[in-house]
């Protein structure tokens, strides 16, 4: 096994390049003096996500939307005026997030492509809107205020902007569309309670059905498999969902765990509380858990905390805690990489 510690050194506001061995297993994505949080990665490899200033009472408001590619840490052009963050991208290199307009002091849906930048309309001229998920099409998702200053799931689609609604209450907000154009994400019922629900064919179904739990919906892959959590009898558990049937799946010892991607294996990734610690990174294949932590090799003083995405190749993106467990002393976030072995991706 090759283990390679990656550290980017923040260099500039622009751009920052590291080496790395294709052969590494595990990589770790590190900015001096700021925290690193990585919210998916592509079919290809690349990482998105943005980094922040975890001294807020330094530069209050402070986050950089980045893309993280074959070891090139770039940001986008900062601005005086705002922060961005990002939260997905295709294989067409088109990058959503959203950014802070202190002029409108507002948040407003983005994309980036070919290195520009433009805003996407909220449901209502100048209200907020948050973009979290693009497909290979082009659709995206995310939620916006309406009228009633609720926030709705929102579609944004060949040039249009759609309200999808919600399961009866006030509120939504759309996590996911697949290449086919289901759409995932969590929204309010008559009785004011959060499920997860899917959206397809104009219809939006309550995964929970009439269940006392809450829940939210985190991902679909393109074979229509979701995954999620549910709040149950005073825990969250990770669940999957295909053809009107839920899973509940296993921690890894604890309480609780929460499943946050799942690629076009099945393999599942996202957080489950053990039996010595309160959560950690965890991998679900074929409805057996596996502790990521297992491949942190002793003394690199790396926690996996949670792993939000993972692509076909098995590459597995998500939030790590660096440094020795020090009582009142905050640990720094960095991201990380990992390529789960032949073993694993049969």
């Amino acid at each position: 096994m090759h283990i390679l510690l990656v550290i980017i050194t923040l260099l500039t506001a622009h751009q920052q390049t590291v080496r790395l061995k294709p052969q590494s297993l595990l990589q770790e994505i590190t900015v001096v003096g700021l925290d690193v949080n990585p919210q998916s990665i592509t079919s290809g490899g690349d990482v998105v996500g943005y980094v922040n200033d975890p001294d807020i009472s330094n530069k209050p408001n402070f986050f950089q939307a980045f893309r993280w590619s074959k070891g090139n840490l770039k940001y986008r052009s900062p601005h005086p005026q705002h922060a961005d963050c990002a939260f997905a991208s295709n294989t067409r290199s088109e990058m959503v997030g959203f950014a802070f307009f202190r002029e409108h002091e507002s948040w407003r849906a983005c994309r980036w492509k070919n290195g520009l930048v433009s805003s996407l309309p909220a449901l209502i001229n100048g209200n907020d809107a948050r973009a979290v998920w693009i497909n290979d099409g082009g659709d995206i998702v995310g939620w916006s205020d309406t009228t009633s200053s609720y926030s709705h799931a929102t579609l944004w689609s060949k040039g249009t902007v759609r309200d999808i609604g919600t399961l009866g209450g006030k509120t939504s907000e759309a996590h996911c569309i697949s290449i086919h154009g289901t759409i995932v994400g969590i929204a309010t019922t008559t009785h004011n309670i959060n499920h997860p629900f899917v959206f397809n064919g104009g219809t939006m179904t309550d995964l929970l059905g009439y269940s006392d739990g809450s829940g939210s919906a985190s991902f679909v892959n393109d074979k229509e498999e979701v995954v999620g959590f549910a709040h149950l009898d005073r825990k969250n558990r990770a669940f999957y969902w295909k053809n009107g049937k839920i899973t509940y799946l296993p921690t890894l010892g604890g309480d609780t765990a929460q499943a946050m991607c799942i690629n076009n294996r099945g393999l599942i990734v996202g957080w489950a509380e053990g039996t010595t610690i309160n959560g950690g990174a965890c991998l679900w294949r074929k409805g057996v858990p596996y502790d990521l932590n297992k491949f942190v090799p002793k003394g690199m003083e790396l926690e996996l905390i949670e792993a939000r995405g993972i692509n076909d190749k098995g590459q597995v993106t998500g939030l790590a805690y660096k440094g020795k467990n020090i009582p009142g002393q905050k640990k720094h976030s960095v991201g990380f990489i990992l390529q789960l072995p032949s073993s694993l991706l049969k």
